[in-house]
């Protein structure tokens, strides 16, 4: 399948996201640039295998994760990350990206608070009694230019990915 772009081969991929950012928030506000994060427990099928209270050691997962992503102090709220949806073993979070410099500063801080989790997760399993060094954490981050738009029969083919954000029914 091949792709179609309007960057040209030379275009410096940093500018031509900066330009998608601006063109994002100036031209057309259905269009947004977002960085999204997932945090996954690594070995999980594993360690569930191994102990019947994994439901405790998932919970506390979700918990930390929520709790260290979302609510970071000295982040402001319009930068402030968000829970799209749980997954399994896996929190997906997502933020609005309006600046350049939101992404390594996001990213930076979303590694920090891996960090954190993945320490607390081994502490609890170390004072529980629960499989030591299975358990850990990874992130993967990625960025997608989103199209908001309720009807999605409306969308042309290559922008089918649609994503409700807080829309209540009747509203935009």
């Amino acid at each position: 399948m091949e792709s179609i772009s309007d960057e040209s081969p030379d275009e410096d991929p940093k500018r031509t996201l900066v330009k998608k950012i601006a063109e994002s928030e100036s031209i057309n506000r259905s269009v947004s640039v977002r960085l999204f994060v997932s945090l996954d427990l690594v070995n999980s099928t594993t360690f569930k295998s191994k102990t019947p209270k994994w439901p405790i050691v998932l919970d506390r997962f979700y918990t930390l994760a929520e709790s260290h992503i979302v609510s970071s102090p000295g982040v402001d709220d319009v930068d402030r990350f968000r829970v799209w949806k749980y997954v399994g073993d896996e929190v997906l979070f997502y933020r609005p990206v309006n600046r350049l410099e939101d992404i390594p500063r996001s990213i930076d801080l979303v590694f920090e608070k891996l960090n954190e989790i993945s320490r607390e997760i081994r502490s609890l399993c170390k004072e529980e009694g629960y499989p030591v060094g299975l358990l850990d954490v990874k992130a993967t981050a990625w960025i997608a230019l989103i199209q908001h738009q309720t009807d999605i029969d409306q969308l042309p083919d290559q922008a089918r990915v649609v994503l409700g954000f807080g829309v209540k029914s009747g509203s935009a």
